[in-house]
């Protein structure tokens, strides 16, 4: 008896669908009648479904089939399939390259993102505007240097750093500005700049006076009394009701009992 070790076998193309099946698919391939072959193709496709259940999750699994199985035949199957043979170099073709970003970042550790939004700002037009997004530029850029570095960092060392993406000086007064105002101070809130509107009562249109902030707040705080006096007004008028009633059905008690007459009385 003649033993027989993998290293002594032919190539196993196709691992997953294990030797048996590559000797079926050859044997299929030295069939000489055309029709024959392709009837012994699709039984051979069959018994390859069954053996990969979770082929069909795939997102053609017959034309998947078709494919191995030329595959494993090493393209000499020549039978009427469904699909095209595929490319004989479908094994060894190497995927094309992933094309990379190579953009020029002036500090590569604040990010591509961050130099955009710094471009982005400075394309503003508005000069009040334009320093408030730059102060949140800054503002979120210390934010981003603590989180790698736990170390205190000092105001002017974000500054400059913001000039770098810039790429121009921003001067001694957006400095002294963004001192004044606790732009970098993170355990404080910044004094954002004041909008046109104010808390005085404007009119509409049609020349109704709107209420302010201020007033709009007062009348909000009165409907709570409102509603607990009208409240009380429902309860005592409940409790009237209640008085009523309880008069008015001891006196129809009292109209109920039956008079002492001559009948009635005891004889002495």
């Amino acid at each position: 008896m003649e033993h027989y070790y993998n290293s002594q076998q032919p190539h196993l193309i196709l691992r997953e669908y294990g030797r048996n099946i590559q000797k079926l698919a050859q044997h299929v391939c030295a069939i000489e009648d055309r029709e024959e072959r392709t009837r012994q193709a699709y039984s051979l496709i069959e018994l390859m479904r069954e053996l990969n259940p979770n082929l069909q999750d795939a997102q053609d699994p017959q034309n998947k089939l078709w494919d191995d199985l030329f595959i494993i035949s090493n393209f000499k199957l020549d039978v009427d399939s469904p699909f095209p043979m595929p490319e004989t170099n479908v094994l060894t073709k190497k995927p094309e390259l992933v094309p990379y970003n190579n953009h020029h970042i002036p500090l590569k550790h604040y990010g591509w993102n961050l130099y955009l939004m710094v471009k982005k700002a400075l394309d503003i037009e508005d000069h009040e505007e334009r320093f408030v997004a730059l102060a949140s530029l800054a503002r979120l850029m210390k934010n981003f240097y603590l989180s790698w570095n736990r170390d205190t960092v000092q105001d002017i060392t974000i500054l400059e750093d913001l000039e770098g993406l810039i790429g121009s000086e921003l001067g001694e007064a957006f400095y002294q500005r963004i001192k004044e105002e606790g732009w970098l101070e993170l355990d404080k809130k910044a004094k954002m700049p004041e909008s046109g509107n104010s808390n005085k009562s404007s009119k509409n249109k049609s020349g109704n006076q709107i209420p302010s902030g201020n007033q709009k707040n007062n009348n909000n705080a009165k409907k709570p009394i409102q509603g607990n006096q009208n409240k009380n007004l429902n309860q005592n008028q409940k409790n009237n009701q209640n008085q009523n009633r309880n008069q008015n059905q001891s006196q129809n008690k009292q109209k109920a009992k039956p008079q002492n007459s001559p009948q009635f009385k005891k004889k002495k």
